[in-house]
């Protein structure tokens, strides 16, 4: 085509968004501002005559989500964290957040392009994060997940049915979600579970040993308890201190055991 000044060209994008600029005599570039199918033409005119016409397709992909941080990277069940990033949207429906063990992320309290706020779920562990747009999903980033902390033990020693306080930080407040464990055996007989404290009786059949509070599959430190060997019977009272034969009086005392075959 003569470069005499009578060359012209229209282009055309359909309903492309988008930037278009001339590089050159021979390149045109559209610069597309969101993704889709769409028709694209060129048409060339010389003197005011068409002499060519050129169409064509383009399909735009959307960029795939980047994390480039979580603030904090390492939290507990409950706790709030920030996903930092790009390309997430801001339409929640079209996306999810996902922790390690496949976990969705349901608590999310806000979504944005570049930053989506959310509650640490139930059920997860340590390991990656991941956003997941319109089936496109991100890259991981590690989080931690704090595991239950055993503190103390009080008292530190007891006998079967004691109660006894378990100490320290991250139990949740969900027991369907925990237990705990004396020397391999689980306690039943739970009576309070709050985050940092959980009050229970010492289960039969437990020795000496390691307890440790289990939450979500993670166990904790473990602490020794003190199982009472010696549990000689101890009379404090009789109710009344004295009586006829036949009369029924009330022993109080400690260490009687709840097995009236074993006692006498």
């Amino acid at each position: 085509v003569p470069k005499d000044g009578k060359v012209k060209y229209e282009w055309s994008f359909s309903d492309a968004p988008g930037v278009v600029s001339v590089n050159n005599d021979s390149t045109i570039t559209h610069t597309f501002t969101q993704e889709g199918t769409f028709t694209l033409g060129v048409t060339f005119y010389y003197d005011g005559t068409n002499i060519s016409h050129v169409n064509g397709t383009a399909t735009i992909a959307a960029a795939p989500p980047e994390i480039t941080s979580i603030v904090p990277s390492t939290a507990k069940v409950g706790d709030t964290v920030k996903v930092k990033g790009r390309n997430f949207g801001n339409d929640q429906t079209k996306g999810s957040l996902t922790f390690s063990s496949g976990v969705k992320g349901l608590g999310i309290m806000s979504w944005a392009d570049t930053l989506i706020t959310v509650k640490v779920p139930q059920g997860i562990q340590t390991g990656p994060v991941t956003v997941t747009v319109n089936s496109q999903t991100s890259n991981g980033v590690a989080f931690t997940l704090l595991p239950p902390a055993i503190t103390s033990i009080v008292p530190g020693a007891g006998k079967v049915a004691d109660t006894v306080k378990v100490i320290g930080k991250y139990f949740g407040s969900d027991p369907t979600k925990g237990s705990v464990t004396f020397n391999g055996i689980t306690a039943t007989g739970i009576l309070s579970w709050v985050d940092t404290v959980i009050v229970l009786k010492v289960p039969q059949g437990v020795q000496t040993g390691p307890v440790t509070v289990t939450v979500n599959g993670v166990a904790s430190n473990a602490v020794t308890f003190t199982v009472s060997t010696s549990q000689v019977p101890v009379i404090t009272s009789l109710v009344p201190s004295a009586g006829r034969m036949r009369d029924t009086i009330v022993i109080n005392g400690n260490n009687f055991g709840t097995d009236i075959t074993k006692g006498w």
